[in-house]
């Protein structure tokens, strides 16, 4: 009798407090899009829909005077790339392929090796809007500094048991990494 009482008083606690702490992660993911920051550089983190699409577009309207993608595929074209999204009048010197990054950490490593190479200051990352917060706190625990974080958001935003297992998902990423990071 007491062993299960226990055991319902501390799985009732453990719940409690995971829902706290993804209620704490929900309040830093932007839900809304601000017009884009000034900058000269953005950064775009493959693997969701609609991040290089903006990055690209966003160089082809001039407001950014280089795109560094991070997280590409080994082998990958940047033909290729700008073909995909139909995008023909790029100028393609202003475009930098990152083949190094597998994940979010490597995606900051890489981006602060071309900061450091490029003496990027003020630069924005591109990422969808769940994936922020991870960022942000992957970034802050590794140096990377003078970043704006611009969000993406999938072009169905509509709520849905999906989306909400990607929100979990990426909320149990975020604490994997803090619980690995912290002492």
């Amino acid at each position: 009798m007491c062993v299960s009482n226990f055991f319902l008083k501390t799985t009732f606690l453990g719940g409690l407090l995971w829902f706290i702490g993804f209620t704490v992660y929900l309040a830093f993911v932007p839900w809304s899009q601000k017009d884009f920051p000034k900058s000269d550089v953005a950064i775009v983190f493959t693997g969701g829909n609609n991040r290089i699409f903006l990055g690209l577009e966003l160089l082809e309207k001039e407001a950014l005077q280089k795109l560094y993608i991070s997280g590409v595929k080994k082998g990958t074209r940047l033909e290729d790339i700008l073909k995909q999204y139909s995008f023909q009048k790029i100028d393609t010197s202003k475009i930098i392929l990152g083949e190094e990054a597998t994940n979010t950490l490597g995606n900051i490593k890489e981006t602060l090796k071309w900061q450091k190479q490029d003496g990027v200051n003020n630069l924005v990352i591109i990422t969808s809007n769940f994936h922020i917060p991870r960022v942000k706190c992957i970034s802050s625990f590794k140096g990377l500094k003078n970043v704006v974080f611009y969000p993406v958001f999938s072009q169905n935003r509509v709520f849905s048991i999906k989306r909400l297992h990607i929100y979990i998902r990426e909320y149990h990423k975020t604490l994997y990494f803090l619980l690995k990071e912290l002492p």
